[in-house]
């Protein structure tokens, strides 16, 4: 009996340390597992940070599921249910975006200018603007004189300088009997120097048409008025590029506090006057741009050819852009959301132009295989301009009224070629040749 007792002592013993022993393997197997799923959640992480950098509509995904298994406290996200208009979020600010069509096919830069790319229009909602701006702002505001209205025209003949500018409603605002959203201003400071505005209206915003228009007669004001008083028509040909971005700052400022004003005694929603801007100074040794959202310009350098400007704003998405009103005017943002450059070379002419007419005069547009993307060269067609710039010396050395010409380039804005005549955004072309 004590034997007996014995080997079962035994036995039992023995049966314990098994277990310890299998309890101890099965918990180094678990840690293990948990350590290698830890590490595989980790290089997953890099690959999708990877894949951020490439994929914009990934990113898009990734955002929105951080929003529901993250703190809601982090984001608003707004809805609006209604067509033909939704809504999206960004970082930095709230879209509203319209139906859009397909993106073109890639573009062979030895090809004739492509058919048109039809792009969206966005509106976002302003932010308080930081006090720094605020104090940078020009002070009293400045006032639009009816004399200075009566010199905006079409065409502008000064000095060695033809230009001309145009407006024409596109196909879509026909059919939706929407009003043409685009304006432009034309004005001459002094001979051989002047400024250039080209304004964009959000499609989506009600009264985008009459913020163009008040915004590119208010930019030009300011800035004319800023070359003359605070820059000196000798010293623009040393101005640095930070001295440039620092008056473009101030000047777009000035006109946003101005459009603000408007609004308020026109009784409109400050959001309904949303636009883009593009402001070109002109001067016998270069050029000055700066810009809010998208749209494009160019240069034609006597060495280079035909050159860009600008980069154009694009969001995370191919429709994306920034308005004057969007919520960029904080000195931490309003750098990456405003460019202003300065070119100093010899150049025969120049272009700006909203986005209604950018497919059919550059190469923006290009999908590459491999990586499944769409890249934006950004190059102006020159077989679409030279033409134009021999066709506008033709006019001037043939005696053309300033009437006669703007007649012609209203007429090529309306059905100068299949693609433009059929492009559904409202289109606006502003091109300058020099005599020399």
């Amino acid at each position: 009996m004590f034997a007996f007792n014995e080997s079962v002592y035994n036995n039992l013993e023995t049966l314990n340390c098994i277990i310890i022993l299998v309890f101890l393997v099965g918990l180094v197997i678990f840690l293990y597992l948990v350590w290698d799923l830890k590490m595989e959640r980790k290089e997953r992480g890099k690959q999708k940070t990877k894949m951020i950098k490439k994929e914009p509509i990934l990113n898009l995904i990734i955002k929105i599921r951080a929003i529901f298994t993250t703190s809601f406290n982090h984001f608003e996200r707004k809805i609006i249910d209604s067509k033909p208009e939704k809504t999206k979020e960004s970082k930095n600010y709230y879209i509203k975006i319209e139906p859009d069509t397909p993106k073109s096919k890639p573009i062979d830069p030895q090809s004739t200018p492509p058919e048109s790319q039809s792009k969206s229009d966005l509106t976002e909602e302003p932010k308080n603007i930081d006090k720094e701006l605020k104090e940078a702002a020009l002070t009293p505001p400045l006032i639009i004189t009816n004399d200075f209205l009566k010199s905006n025209s079409k065409v502008v003949i000064t000095g060695d300088w033809l230009i001309v500018g145009g407006s024409s409603i596109g196909k879509s605002h026909v059919e939706s009997k929407m009003p043409c959203q685009d304006n432009f201003f034309l004005s001459a400071i002094s001979e051989n120097l002047g400024i250039a505005v080209v304004c964009d209206g959000a499609g989506s915003a009600k009264n985008s048409q009459l913020g163009s228009k008040f915004v590119s007669e208010r930019v030009a004001l300011i800035f004319s008025q800023m070359v003359e008083s605070e820059i000196g028509l000798e010293s623009i040909k040393s101005l640095s590029e930070e001295q440039w971005s620092n008056f473009a700052k101030r000047g777009l400022f000035q006109a946003r506090k101005d459009l603000e004003e408007y609004s308020l005694k026109e009784d409109l929603k400050f959001e309904s006057l949303a636009c883009t801007v593009i402001v070109v100074i002109y001067h016998p040794h270069g050029i000055l741009i700066t810009h809010i959202g998208d749209g494009r310009a160019g240069y034609l350098s006597k060495e280079k050819g035909w050159l860009p400007l600008m980069i154009p704003f694009k969001g995370e998405e191919a429709n994306e852009t920034v308005f004057i009103t969007s919520k960029i005017w904080s000195e931490k943002d309003i750098d990456t959301y405003l460019e202003a450059k300065v070119f100093i070379e010899e150049y025969s002419g120049f272009t700006l132009m909203s986005d209604g007419c950018e497919s059919h005069s550059y190469l923006c547009s290009i999908f590459d295989e491999d990586s499944q993307t769409w890249t934006d060269p950004n190059m102006p067609f020159s077989r679409f301009f030279d033409p134009m710039m021999d066709g506008l010396k033709i006019m001037r050395d043939s005696g053309l009224s300033p009437a006669e010409i703007e007649s012609k380039w209203i007429d090529f804005l309306r059905s100068g070629t299949k693609g433009i005549s059929n492009e559904p955004d409202d289109k606006t072309l502003v091109l300058a040749v020099l005599k020399k």
